[in-house]
């Protein structure tokens, strides 16, 4: 079974630099409205780093968060 521990030592699933676009954000007060574009800076299995251009700095949970990667 795999922990929230484990995940920390697994890759970021996306590569930094890349652009994405945020589809849908769970489970956050204050979250980054869905079709907001940023940068991966970085990230681990359990948390993925990213610059929004809003100014925003909020990371992605992946397997919580849907965004997509923009061509």
């Amino acid at each position: 079974m795999t922990t929230s521990w484990d995940r920390l030592r697994e890759p970021c699933p996306v590569e930094p630099g890349t652009r994405i676009e945020l589809v849908h954000m769970s489970d956050d007060p204050c979250p980054i409205e869905p079709g907001t574009t940023g940068t991966v800076t970085g990230g681990n299995g359990a948390q993925m780093w990213v610059d929004w251009d809003n100014g925003r700095g909020l990371m992605l949970i992946p397997g919580q968060d849907r965004w997509r990667v923009i061509a």
